[in-house]
């Protein structure tokens, strides 16, 4: 991908600068939007670094979609063990194919922080499932391997 397959989204009441996908990536288990982030008060356009960072994460998303569908799997499982979970809309017992069609939002993003020390950059899968739409997903590949965590 290149910047001109992106847009700048408006700030509005945002603090950071956002580009997005104008056409978001197909893959086995959803569509993804992409989005690269700036931080606080960086007004700098997304550079090189940051699309080759967009371009590794979609060659891992594309490589490794059953790891990604595993880690919001074991979500999906932990939350349906909680009493009341039938309240949200989506059966209990589902297996990992079926959640798929309850991920409500499927980003891929990559963000740039600067300080004095340079540009850091990140990069995670973020989804927002049906079943726990107040928490947000970010999946991160670290040392080989999926990383869960919750927003």
């Amino acid at each position: 991908m290149t910047l001109s397959d992106f847009e700048k989204q408006p700030r509005g009441f945002s603090l950071i600068d956002a580009w997005t996908a104008i056409t978001p990536i197909s893959t086995p288990i959803g569509n993804f939007g992409v989005e690269m982030q700036m931080g606080v008060g960086d007004r700098q356009p997304p550079d090189d670094e940051m699309l080759r960072h967009v371009a590794e994460l979609i060659g891992l998303l594309r490589r490794d979609f059953d790891g990604i569908r595993d880690k919001v799997f074991e979500h999906y499982r932990s939350c349906a063990a909680i009493p009341g979970f039938d309240s949200c809309g989506v059966p209990g017992d589902l297996d990992g194919e079926g959640i798929l069609k309850h991920l409500d939002e499927r980003t891929l993003t990559v963000s740039r922080r600067k300080s004095f020390l340079g540009a850091r950059y990140s990069s995670r899968v973020y989804i927002i499932p049906a079943w726990d739409v107040e928490h947000g997903l970010y999946i991160a590949y670290r040392r080989g391997e999926w990383q869960l965590g919750e927003s």
